[in-house]
């Protein structure tokens, strides 16, 4: 401890502490790590080709082994499989004609459709059970060594033809050339010389086989053909005799004629009807208007010169009138003889008007008759007109029926010519393109080419295998996996030490250590390696993870047993102490503590013993050899450790050694255990480590949240034992593998005797 005189050392002022920035991180920013490939636009990174070959090159290993098992077990059977020729003939099967007993002709897509389906009938031929009998009678192959087997093992001859047949037919091959009328048939046999005596023989026996059919099916088509014009015969002339006694007893002479007056007739009535309709129509008009009292206004009676001629009679006459009555008195004999007139004019008008109306009505009564007259002669004319209609077409049909019969008959007749004709042939449709030629190297198996489709197979199984396994594997393996789960800056990435020692191009992987096999290293003891080199980096963090000033007490916890926190909190500290601050390390984890193993120093009486008993605060620090390194170790394991974290004694203990020290790490236990939580409430943050490939994101995002329920403030994330060989962490890698250099070169010229740890970081904890 420094004398009371003495000023203690206090964190740098922000222009003294300018130089302990990391180049280029700015001033009161954390300095974040993360690998090559997170630095992207955008707001978080898409997966691309380049993540899944760092996944195939992490787990190469597998992908090898699974490509080295499929090639290996093609590899041997490829050597076990027997030797297999194959030999191919073609042949040129040209369109047969089939013999059509109609006039009908087919069109092209009936043509192309059932030209298809003799290309698709006559490959079922040639694999046919009945052309492979024949085959195998022929080259008598129940004889043959390929077949001997069957002949030797089976007696029923019935049984063994059918085997026969069987093998036969597993070894033909038959196939259409696309868009063409050529058939390629192969045969597989151990002996080449098999396997083309077999296809020249099916082209053989196939053509046998196509004259015998044609043969049969002229035969029976010309059998059938006579028995039909034998019908026809008889149905024409039973047909022509029922058309001269219907157009005998209908009296049907020339029917085209009569069909057409008769319906002149009949549009002529029509056009009749429809002017008789228009006149009654008119004249009931008027008849209906005369009946209502409406006469002065109908037309008629506004026409008749004889009304005109009273209409205006009268009106001269009221108009002499009009001046007698001024001049002279009612009973004058002037104006009685003017109204006499007047009298004897109205009534001739209406006598007048009588006579119209009587007109109207004789009229409409007339037109009346006239249009019953005409619908009567009209609807008897259209039923005449349809009594020859259906006459005419009965005849039409009778007609129609003898002149198909006959074109049947005569069509019938022709085709039996065509027929018997084609029975004198001698000739088939099939044309041999390429005979069958003995093979001179085998075709099965194709080593070379199924040992590298293997090899293919094999690594896309293997990758497959790969990304699965890399899919099941839910540990936090990068600082990416950090900022997507937690969201917190990584203050420091401590390297595996074995990945170190690995070159990147190793050609074998390098199992790591067990846990118990771990031993802590101290940058103390390798001041210049890329070991302390991280921690170092780690120490700039932490200095800059506060905007104003850099925190003073800090609580290094993890979610997990054995995640390193021992040995990153004691590297740590050293770290500062090596800047000349004071630094006071505080074992808090008082159910199993081990910084004392760390620091090789006693753990009595300790912090334990100083929160049970009344102990001054001296006697339970001790002094490192390190220049300005003091350690609180836990003392002996209480049975209330919690009790005694949140005690008030404790928060007094950190107040005092706060006044003491710069700065105060306490180591503690994870974050499941309630401790944790207690002691996050006396500092100014905690720091999370996480063991790199080994801790599961679950127990992470736990640790995560319960440190966020008791609002402890988190400055960040230190990756531990990190494979700075893998991809994204390149630059990493060679920052520590040249200073692993140039430790080793220092090491050459210290005295023999100092032996260097090349162990893990991992702590006792």
């Amino acid at each position: 401890m420094a004398e009371s005189g003495e000023r203690p050392f206090l964190p740098p002022t922000p222009s003294e502490r300018s130089s302990l920035h990391a180049p280029g991180a700015p001033s009161g920013h954390v300095m974040k790590f993360y690998p090559a490939s997170a630095f992207e636009e955008g707001g978080e990174r898409d997966i691309h080709l380049l993540d899944y070959w760092r996944v195939i090159k992490k787990r190469r290993w597998i992908v090898l082994s699974v490509m080295l098992v499929v090639v290996t077990i093609v590899t041997i059977r490829m050597s076990q499989l027997p030797v297999v020729y194959e030999s191919t003939g073609r042949i040129i099967i040209n369109p047969q004609m089939p013999v059509q007993v109609t006039r009908e002709k087919e069109t092209g897509a009936d043509l192309s459709s059932n030209d298809a389906q003799y290309l698709e009938t006559q490959q079922n031929v040639l694999r046919s059970r009945e052309l492979a009998r024949r085959v195998i009678e022929t080259l008598g192959l129940e004889k043959h060594p390929e077949f001997a087997d069957i002949t030797a093992r089976v007696a029923d001859p019935d049984r063994r033809r059918v085997l026969l047949i069987d093998r036969f037919l597993e070894n033909l091959k038959v196939e259409l050339v696309r868009n063409t009328r050529v058939v390629a048939v192969t045969y597989s046999a151990h002996d080449p010389q098999l396997a083309a005596r077999a296809v020249n023989e099916l082209f053989t026996q196939y053509g046998e086989y196509m004259l015998e059919a044609r043969s049969d099916s002229t035969r029976k088509a010309t059998e059938w053909l006579q028995e039909q014009l034998t019908l026809l015969r008889d149905r024409a002339e039973k047909a022509q005799e029922e058309l001269v006694r219907y157009s005998r007893e209908n009296e049907i002479v020339q029917l085209s004629e009569n069909q057409t007056i008769t319906v002149e007739r009949l549009a002529d009535l029509n056009r009749r009807l429809v002017e008789a309709e228009t006149d009654r129509i008119r004249a009931e008009t008027l008849y209906r208007l005369s009946r209502e009292g409406e006469i002065d206004a109908l037309p008629p009676v506004l026409a008749d010169p004889q009304v005109q001629a009273l209409n205006a009679r009268l009106a001269e006459l009221r108009q002499e009138l009009a001046q007698l009555n001024v001049e002279y008195q009612p009973t004058h004999p002037r104006v009685a003889r003017v109204r006499e007139q007047i009298a004897e004019a109205e009534r001739q008008l209406a006598l007048a008007k009588r006579r119209i109306v009587a007109n109207i009505e004789a009229e409409y009564r007339a037109a009346l008759r006239r249009e019953n007259d005409l619908r009567a002669a009209l609807e008897r004319q259209r039923a005449e007109t349809l009594r020859q209609n259906e006459r005419a077409i009965e005849l039409s049909l009778r007609k129609r029926e003898v002149e198909v019969t006959t074109q049947l008959y005569e069509g019938l007749l022709e085709k039996l010519n065509d027929v018997k004709l084609l029975s004198t042939l001698t000739t088939t449709n099939i044309q041999i393109l390429d005979k069958a030629e003995v093979p001179l190297r085998p075709a099965r198996p194709r080593k070379l080419f199924n040992i590298s489709l293997s090899v293919i197979v094999g690594l896309l199984l293997g990758i497959g295998l790969a990304l699965f396994v890399e899919y099941l594997d839910n540990t936090v393996k990068s600082t990416e996996d950090v900022d997507r789960l937690l969201g917190l800056p990584v203050l420091g990435l401590v390297p595996a030490l074995e990945s170190l020692e690995r070159r990147p191009w190793s050609a074998l992987p390098r199992l790591p250590r067990r846990k118990d096999e771990e031993r802590p290293i101290l940058i103390s003891q390798r001041q210049r390696s890329s070991f302390a080199e991280a921690f170092r980096t780690l120490r700039t963090s932490v200095l800059l993870s506060h905007a104003e000033h850099p925190p003073r007490t800090i609580l290094f916890t993890s979610s997990g047993p054995g995640e390193g926190k021992t040995t990153t909190v004691v590297n740590t500290a050293i770290s500062l102490a090596q800047m000349g601050a004071r630094v006071l390390l505080i074992d808090g984890d008082l159910r199993k503590p081990g910084l004392h193993k760390v620091l090789n120093v006693k753990n009595h009486p300790g912090l334990s013993a100083y929160l049970t008993r009344p102990l001054d605060l001296e006697t339970v620090i001790v002094h490192q050899p390190a220049e300005n390194l003091f350690v609180i170790p836990a003392g002996a394991i209480p049975p209330n450790p919690s009790e005694l974290l949140g005690s008030a004694k404790m928060r007094e203990l950190m107040k005092q050694v706060s006044e003491r020290y710069d700065f105060i790490l306490l180591d503690s236990p994870p974050v499941s255990t309630p401790d944790t939580l207690v002691l996050s409430a006396l500092v100014d943050g905690v720091i999370l480590i996480i063991r790199c490939g080994e801790t599961p994101r679950e127990l992470v995002h736990r640790a995560h949240q319960a440190l966020l329920d008791v609002n402890a403030r988190i400055f960040g994330v230190v990756l531990n034992r990190v494979d700075v060989t893998q991809d994204g962490y390149s630059y990493y890698y060679y920052r520590y593998y040249y200073a692993a250099d140039r430790e080793v070169a220092e090491s050459a010229e210290r005295p023999e005797g100092i032996a260097e740890d090349r162990s893990s970081s991992e702590g006792a904890s």
